[in-house]
């Protein structure tokens, strides 16, 4: 808990609905029942004077470089971590944070975060709730000069026009995560393919990362024609070319690809003719997958994670979801007066 705040001024010790915000998150903790050590990381003396008085433990002062804004909430983890394991000179298995920012949560949430982190053998655990919007459905982005949805426009981030130079190829490669690009004319359509291979050769053969695209990239690449093909010519050409995508083709423009590793993991689940495979839009928000906002609520880590990992996401990290109106993290005045309206008309929330 930092004593200063740009979005909320001094909101920890503020009051919201009766008492000071970080007393809700400090009850929650201590009602858990969870807990060796209920421990504040903080850089103020009146949050640490507080936090005493409730009955949590803080025999520290949080750095300052890792008390501003911009500082990265792993490295202030870790500290208060280690400065544990110092101070009760013992070795933890397990850190529980909860953010104060999140007054709504109850008690019984964090028990059955903490009951499915140890069911599913996790090493990190997040919260979050059902998102209101969906990248698939309702989320925009400016993709390569024009608006489309986040999650559609899986397409326009593979195709490069042939005027483009070599790290620009390099940056759609990296931020498409794909091998391959689709190289294609003002009017989107198929020129050739350019894979990273082709581009590690020329940078090899002596080529500058400004020289355009236009001498490396195939210009005789195999595709196919929408609606003509079924699953065994699609196997064929990637078995026997050793293809890392094969574009698809409309009257010569592309509406869409197929990558080999997308195809051999989904072919079983596939009818025999497949016009398409890639998911562009859902019609209907029900068609689109679920996505969830992160909530700020609850992180649970392993030891291992805190020390070694400098990320949430991971192969063995766990969401448990909570519900919306137990997942305002604030972050702002309307954020705050939402809270307490919520905490007045929603009895929801441990007092």
């Amino acid at each position: 808990m930092r004593g200063g705040s740009k979005g909320v001024p001094n909101k920890n010790l503020r009051e919201i609905n009766g008492k000071p915000l970080m007393d809700y998150t400090i009850n929650q903790a201590l009602k858990s029942g969870l807990f060796e050590h209920v421990v504040i990381s903080t850089d103020s003396e009146k949050i640490a004077k507080r936090a005493k008085e409730l009955g949590a433990e803080t025999w520290f002062l949080r750095p300052a470089e890792l008390s501003t804004d911009e500082a990265p909430k792993l490295p202030v983890i870790r500290h208060v971590f280690l400065e544990s394991e110092k101070y009760y000179r013992e070795r933890f298995d397990v850190l529980i944070d909860l953010d104060v920012t999140s007054p709504l949560r109850k008690t019984d949430d964090i028990n059955r975060a903490y009951q499915q982190f140890i069911i599913e053998d996790a090493d990190i655990l997040i919260t979050g709730s059902k998102a209101r919007k969906n990248p698939y459905f309702n989320m925009v982005e400016d993709s390569r000069g024009s608006w489309d949805l986040v999650k559609s426009s899986a397409l326009n981030k593979i195709l490069i026009n042939e005027n483009a130079i070599i790290k620009e190829a390099m940056n759609s490669i990296s931020k498409s995560g794909e091998k391959c690009l689709i190289v294609v004319n003002p009017k989107e359509e198929l020129l050739g393919t350019l894979s990273d291979g082709d581009i590690r050769k020329s940078i090899l053969r002596g080529s500058l990362v400004d020289d355009t695209i236009k001498n490396i990239y195939n210009k005789n690449p195999l595709y196919l024609v929408e609606g003509n093909y079924d699953n065994s010519n699609i196997e064929k050409l990637f078995l026997e070319k050793k293809l890392d995508m094969i574009p698809i083709v409309n009257n010569k423009k592309v509406i869409d690809y197929i990558v080999w590793d997308k195809f051999f993991m989904n072919r079983n689940k596939l009818s025999k003719k497949i016009p398409k495979l890639q998911i562009t839009s859902p019609v209907r928000r029900q068609d689109a997958p679920d996505v969830f906002d992160l909530n700020a609520a609850i992180y649970i880590w392993k030891r291992k994670s805190i020390l070694k990992q400098n990320t949430l996401f991971t192969k063995k990290t766990s969401l448990h979801i909570m519900p919306e109106h137990r997942s305002v993290d604030i972050d702002s005045e309307l954020d705050w007066k939402f809270v307490e309206f919520l905490m007045q008309n929603y009895k929801d929330n441990d007092d």
